[in-house]
């Protein structure tokens, strides 16, 4: 049964690889060599220290072991408390948000990009966590409780988002424009702060209270 679930993975598995060879591609011809090699070691150690923050907040929050909130479905090989379907998820949607935004907005402040990059990502992650959770790739542990994403936890969505700001906003700021130290510094500490929160503000780990049936009365008598 192990080894079928393993063969069933292997047409994703290729249609990952395959994107990743495009954005390697692109990656090196856009940004060059050495942007390329930080661009993906450094996605790497993120996606690598997200999981294991976030595992030991678990650990910590419901005094349970270290564990994820969710689950990949039967994973190939793991990677220091990850998956390599979870760091090329990271890598290929970051990589996407960075461009796109660059492509529309290139003309705009870098904030205005990383905002965009946030927005986009949010949105590609609402498809790709309901496509997931019905096709049984990975499945989550939180409380849906009300949740206007459906069968989405909203937390999954909003830390989608914050990956542009954890991630890539450091990245352009030490790799791809000049600017001030202190911005640099600023931009290391929302990862740390982010997770901080997590920890202490209860509300974010389930759902978003603002949901569509409070919303729409409210709406019908503007």
């Amino acid at each position: 049964m192990e080894k079928k679930l393993i063969l069933e993975k292997i047409p994703f598995m290729v249609s990952v690889l395959f994107v990743l060879f495009f954005i390697i591609k692109d990656c090196l011809k856009t940004y060059g060599r050495k942007k390329t090699i930080a661009f993906f070691i450094t996605g790497i150690i993120y996606s690598i220290l997200r999981a294991n923050v976030i595992s030991f907040l678990m650990h910590i929050r419901h005094n349970i072991e270290p564990v994820l909130p969710y689950e990949i479905n039967m994973p190939v090989v793991k990677i220091f408390g990850t998956t390599p379907v979870e760091i090329s998820g990271w890598l290929i949607v970051s990589y996407l948000g960075l461009r796109i935004s660059h492509f529309l907005l290139k003309d705009s402040n870098i904030f205005f990009q990383i905002v965009f990059s946030s927005l986009f990502m949010g949105s590609v992650s609402f498809g790709v966590e309901t496509t997931a959770i019905e096709g049984g790739w990975w499945r989550w542990y939180l409380i849906l409780g009300n949740s206007i994403f459906g069968k989405v936890p909203s937390m999954g969505i909003f830390d989608w988002s914050f990956v542009a700001f954890e991630f890539l906003f450091p990245f352009v700021l030490f790799f791809i424009i000049k600017s001030n130290i202190w911005l640099k510094i600023f931009s290391l500490l929302i990862f740390p702060l982010h997770m901080f929160f997590h920890l202490k503000l209860e509300f974010i780990s389930n759902s978003f209270p603002i949901t569509l049936n409070i919303i729409f009365p409210y709406l019908m008598n503007l």
